[in-house]
């Protein structure tokens, strides 16, 4: 039972005692409920009490239809409770208890049973009815629990009818109607409408009320689960607040955004764990078909439920907190609908509607955390029903820490290696995770510390002592680092350019180069024609900046692009464009640590429609860059992810504005040196 502030339990119903029970001290009353007249009674099994049924008073009115049928069958049932100390002559039940296994009845009634009803159903009726038992109960694996036949299915709606959503216990009404009728259908659809019974009605519907944690016990609860991760956790707790405060789910779910192996995961695990619900996870990259969402119509031999609905019942509940795993990957259909149009009807709350089930299914006691590594690639329609999280990759500084408080203890305990055996030298764990684990999450990590702890593992079996992991160590069992640093010199037009394919952001050197000529620009390594077209418009930008100068008419431009760029799918080339060509005609070097980003007409507007900001700042971050030249309100895409990072933004609503503010922060001895020329 659910207790109350004051740790009392609740009672569910009140017995009114006999006067030969009133001054005797009673635990528990063991009889059969009886219905006379619409008055609900008990009568107390005794050869010296019994026979005369004791007036019953609901304290949960949603009982009756339960006491009712219990009455109809003569079940012997144990009552749990105690004597109410303001009236003595009324008996307090919180428990209600069949028996069979685990059961408190004595043995001497157990032979009375006239059903097979066990203390399983007994519980999953009155959960249905949204009455939280407290008496042991069997597991959800348990098929005694399950209702499945059709008699069973038409004895649950009977008892808990009221507990159901008011549509879900019309379709069930009309679906057992039509299941009596040999002529509505065939066998088949007369064993898929049982089927599909059996989902809904043993799925508890009832949205209770949240139980939430304190905010500093759910503090420990993320600390203990992920590590670091400030404004993740922050943000967190600002939710939690606010529903602490209503005392209900929000209308929007929450979107983790950021690069593999982040944890992501382990966040919407410690999010489960606040909110004290089961978990339940729908994987979009394994979903190309909108019926493996919303099932397949039941006329069909192989009708099934869809995943939804499938993990709802696994759950045995619908309210749940729902991990929808690479949202990103939701609009991949294969020709038969788009997976991700599915979702939004899910997502409003209004309701979801399951092709074999054919009833709107509720919605509203679900809590949704999606997860993703590209937004861009989020429509946005689903994007709008989600308050985002940015969750930033690993810093060197941050993956040692990780090693040492939640990896190595995990993997030391998994391989039965005692706490403090393993050894490693600072310089080895440094190398480790700036060196080697050059992942943004800490997947790599994990995988090389196994590795290392593999090769610990086989030097002790083979009689090794006192061993320590140092570099040698480490260089034997993971090989070369796989962090390789290359240092470029810049010179007048190379500028470091950032640009977002499918495998993600990359920031890196594009050079241009001039030659005697009639003005034309030539591009290598650009092969798509919407780049080429960037480039074209940043050229003729430059050449109508420097109309006045001869060389732009005189000079032919090659722009060379280093990456592969073909992959496109966030912004153009054409302000890193712009400023390599501008630094080639006229001499300026712009230098390493600047980088440009965003896009250019032919007059020189600027603009940046990407919204995956964090992973360009990472991309920038990993590559030394410590100012950004971009577009008119990048800043303000970025600002939020800029928390701890060195990294300035510079942006201005035309070019000619940006690279005059590129060129003004150049050193002085440059400076001096164009002055003088």
């Amino acid at each position: 039972m659910k207790k109350t502030d004051k740790g009392e339990k609740r009672s569910l119903i009140a017995v009114c005692l006999p006067e030969a029970l009133v001054n005797r001290r009673i635990q528990n009353l063991v009889g059969r409920f009886v219905e006379e007249d619409g008055e609900l009674g008990f009568v107390f099994h005794s050869n010296r009490y019994g026979g005369e049924a004791m007036h019953v008073e609901l304290k949960e009115p949603r009982l009756r239809a339960l006491l009712l049928w219990l009455a109809e069958k003569k079940e012997t049932m144990l009552l749990t409770g105690r004597r109410d100390r303001m009236d003595p002559d009324m008996f307090q039940v919180w428990g209600l208890d069949p028996g069979g296994p685990g059961s408190s009845m004595p043995t001497l009634f157990i032979g009375e049973k006239k059903t097979n009803l066990s203390l399983a159903r007994l519980n999953a009726m009155l959960r249905h009815l949204g009455i939280e038992t407290a008496e042991q109960d069997l597991t959800v694996q348990d098929g005694q629990e399950e209702f499945q036949t059709e008699e069973e299915l038409k004895l649950l709606l009977r008892v808990c009818g009221e507990g159901y959503p008011p549509e879900i216990r019309t379709w069930a009404e009309r679906t057992l109607d039509q299941c009596e009728k040999v002529w509505s259908g065939t066998e088949r659809e007369r064993q898929h409408a049982v089927r599909a019974l059996t989902y809904a009605l043993n799925i508890n519907w009832n949205v209770r009320t949240l139980d939430l944690p304190s905010l500093e016990e759910a503090r420990q609860i993320m600390d203990s689960t992920f590590y670091g991760l400030e404004p993740v956790k922050q943000r967190m707790l600002e939710v939690l607040a606010q529903m602490k405060r209503t005392g209900t789910m929000p209308s929007w779910g929450l979107l983790l955004d950021g690069p593999a192996g982040v944890g992501k995961t382990s966040i919407a695990k410690a999010w489960a764990r606040i909110f004290r619900l089961p978990m339940v996870v729908l994987d979009m990259s394994t979903i190309r078909d909108v019926e493996d969402l919303t099932g397949s119509s039941r006329i069909y031999s192989n009708g099934r439920p869809g995943r939804i609905m499938q993990q709802l019942y696994a759950a045995r509940s619908a309210n749940v907190i729902m991990v929808i795993n690479e949202l990103d990957k939701a609009g991949g259909g294969n020709g038969k609908g788009n997976p991700a149009d599915a979702l939004l009807t899910l997502l409003d709350g209004t309701g979801f509607t399951d092709t074999f089930m054919d009833v709107a299914i509720p919605t509203r006691g679900i809590f949704f955390v999606g997860t993703c590594n590209e937004l861009g690639d989020i429509s946005r329609p689903i994007r709008d029903r989600f308050l985002r999280i940015s969750i930033p990759g690993y810093s060197g500084a941050e993956k040692k820490e990780i090693f040492s408080r939640y990896t190595l203890p995990k993997l030391t305990g998994r391989m039965g290696i005692a706490q403090g055996e393993f050894t490693m030298t600072p310089q080895a764990l440094e190398a480790l995770c700036t060196r080697y684990a050059t992942e943004p999450g800490a997947r790599d990590l994990e995988q090389y510390a196994e590795k290392l702890l593999s090769r610990y593992l086989y030097r002790r079996e083979s009689g090794e002592e006192d061993i320590c992991c140092d570099l040698a160590m480490l260089r034997s069992v993971l090989g070369p680092e796989r962090c390789v640093e290359r240092t470029l010199v810049f010179y007048p037009g190379m500028v470091n350019a950032v640009f977002r394919g499918e495998h993600g952001v990359k920031c890196f050197p594009i050079q241009a180069a001039v030659r005697p000529g009639s003005g034309s620009l030539r591009l290598i390594g650009v092969h798509r024609e919407e780049l080429k077209e960037s480039c074209q418009v940043a050229y003729e930008f430059v050449r109508r900046v420097l109309q006045r100068d001869v060389r732009s008419r005189v000079m032919d431009v090659v722009l060379f692009v280093s990456q592969n760029v073909d992959d496109a799918c966030g912004n153009s080339l054409g302000v890193a464009a712009a400023a390599a060509i501008l630094s080639a005609l006229t001499g300026r070097d712009f230098g390493p640590d600047c980088a440009f980003l965003g896009s250019c007409d032919l007059y020189g507007n600027t603009y940046f429609d990407d919204i995956s900001a964090d992973a360009y700042l990472d991309a920038l971050e990993a590559s030394g860059v410590t100012t950004v030249y971009a577009a008119a309100g990048t800043g303000a895409k970025l600002y939020q992810y800029r928390s701890g990072r060195d990294i300035r933004v510079v942006e201005a609503a035309n070019l000619s504005m940006l690279l005059e503010a590129a060129a003004s922060s150049l050193p002085a001895a440059l400076k001096n040196r164009e002055k003088e020329e």
